[in-house]
């Protein structure tokens, strides 16, 4: 069995399309440039972070601690647990 790696790809990217247009979906970058990005959703009263990424020269420089004080930021305004 041979799999078609295109479908495969646009599967995936339909996917993440109709996650990322999804109301509980969250996605926070750092500006203006972007270093970093984070991806999360809300589930009830609660945030369930699913990747958080830091371009490697921008790494161990804050970052990726930025994303996550956002992300808390959003959760307290969300009365969501932390």
């Amino acid at each position: 069995m041979t799999m078609n790696r295109e479908y495969s790809f646009v599967g995936v990217a339909d996917i993440f399309d109709n996650f990322m247009n999804s109301k509980s979906s969250i996605f926070i970058t750092t500006k203006p440039k972007e270093k970093g990005f984070l991806i999360a959703r809300l589930l009830n009263d609660e945030i369930e972070l699913l990747s958080i990424f830091v371009k490697k020269i921008y790494r161990k420089q804050g970052y990726g601690k930025l994303l996550l004080i956002e992300l808390k930021k959003l959760a307290k305004k969300k009365d969501c647990q932390t």
